[in-house]
């Protein structure tokens, strides 16, 4: 009984984590237009959420613009989530003075539906092409951190080494 019963629960956790359902958010940009994350599904999206009074967020942004010019015509995008209660105008003129390049949708200080909660500001999420939630990070990122790490989520995933299993020695 104690073996099926650790059986079950090792196919629940990991049928668990082989079904990720792809994350939506569908928030109005300042531009006046609204975003929806499933229209960028095929490539990674980076979800950079910030606000113009956190300095991390701010010394961040030229690295996140930077990343999103190199790569928005191939393989990524970044999509800024500005998270507190500011003017259409007034956050217009910070994105120009900053020239962040890569749409900001608005969210105001509401917590973002089907992602998890943050524990601050700046926090990026990373998303797959097919819409699913793989990585979240708190904290300031650079252009080159953000590259390393989808670079290794493209990897395909290695399975993990039998308990009993010796370690290969090198020949003498």
């Amino acid at each position: 009984m104690r073996r099926s019963w650790s059986s079950a629960l090792v196919l629940a956790l990991v049928s668990t984590l082989a079904v990720a359902e792809p994350v939506e958010l569908t928030l109005p940009t300042v531009d006046g237009k609204t975003l929806s994350l499933s229209s960028l599904r095929k490539r990674w999206v980076v979800v950079n959420v910030w606000a113009t009074w956190c300095g991390p967020c701010v010394k961040e942004l030229p690295e996140l613009a930077d990343f999103h010019a190199r790569h928005k015509d191939r393989d990524a995008v970044v999509v800024g989530v500005n998270y507190e209660n500011i003017g259409a105008g007034e956050l217009a003129h910070f994105i120009e003075r900053y020239q962040l390049g890569y749409p900001v949708m608005m969210a105001g200080t509401t917590p973002l539906p089907g992602f998890p909660k943050m524990k601050g500001v700046p926090t990026t999420f990373i998303i797959n092409p097919k819409g699913e939630l793989v990585r979240t990070y708190t904290g300031p990122v650079t252009a080159a951190g953000v590259e390393l790490l989808i670079d290794d989520l493209r990897q395909p995933a290695k399975p993990p080494a039998a308990i009993n299993e010796t370690p290969a020695r090198p020949a003498t």
